[in-house]
């Protein structure tokens, strides 16, 4: 269990994290910076027409949040493999699904996302299912994979990869009361369950805006951020605080030392 609240956290890293530094001043070496990964994907599905040059603004964010690396059946594919999934995603650019914020996430959105996510995954096992690889049948979209996507064109629901769900792990063991779905490659109706239980859990805990958190809202807000991006953002950096705090969890990272949050020691 983590010896600092979500909270403590967060004002102290918003203070003294250098790698936040750039995202609050968000000056023209923010511009050059991998910052702007997903800010230029989101903006290309809101206003791109050409369906190829989405697929390579998706590529281009997508390797910079990590999809590209290792084992990913994107290995043996060029960028035209996510030609279906610009095709779906362009039929939602006008939705109300689009930066939706986190009060305004009712069941009929919920689903709507949650029916989505299933179109996109099974979107790619269709394009994985040809003679490039066959071997790669086996592999499935990923949760973090699906959710990165939607987070990245439609700001929905934030990225469900391994920090962020460490910090819901962690909510989840220091209050008992806390029911929070991890895993969101499940059939649709226990997909929807977790992420009502994620928006119940931030409307519960007023996370963007309680008093410890409402300014660092605000002014990513005005950088331009989606709620569900912040949430993205605030859960991810915990979640690797939390990791880097694990011996166990750490020794399981290609890089066995995070220094980032040693300034945490002297809070």
């Amino acid at each position: 269990m983590s010896d600092i609240s979500f909270e403590e956290f967060w004002k102290v890293t918003w203070e003294k994290d250098n790698e936040l530094e750039i995202l609050k001043n968000k000056n023209s070496s923010y511009d050059k910076s991998v910052w702007t990964a997903w800010d230029k994907c989101y903006e290309a599905f809101s206003v791109e027409k050409d369906n190829d040059k989405l697929c390579l603004h998706l590529t281009a964010y997508l390797a910079h949040w990590g999809m590209y690396r290792g084992s990913s059946f994107f290995k043996n594919h060029n960028y035209k493999i996510h030609e279906k999934v610009v095709e779906i995603l362009l039929n939602y650019r006008k939705s109300d699904l689009v930066g939706v914020q986190l009060n305004k996430l009712n069941d009929d959105k919920i689903k709507r996302i949650s029916n989505i996510y299933g179109e996109v995954e099974k979107a790619y096992d269709v394009n994985t299912d040809d003679d490039v690889n066959k071997d790669e049948n086996k592999n499935k979209p990923t949760d973090t994979l699906v959710t990165k996507i939607l987070l990245g064109t439609m700001a929905c629901i934030p990225a469900y990869d391994s920090f962020f769900k460490r910090a819901l792990s962690e909510f989840k063991k220091s209050d008992k009361e806390v029911e929070l779905g991890i895993n969101l490659s499940v059939k649709s109706e226990t997909r929807e369950k977790a992420i009502k239980q994620l928006k119940d859990f931030c409307s519960y805990r007023n996370i963007l805006e309680n008093e410890n958190m409402i300014k660092i809202t605000r002014r990513l807000k005005r950088k331009g951020f989606k709620e569900m991006r912040i949430l993205d953002l605030y859960f991810f950096t915990y979640g690797r605080y939390l990791y880097s705090r694990d011996p166990q969890e750490a020794n399981k990272k290609e890089d066995k030392r995070d220094n980032r949050f040693d300034y945490i020691k002297d809070y």
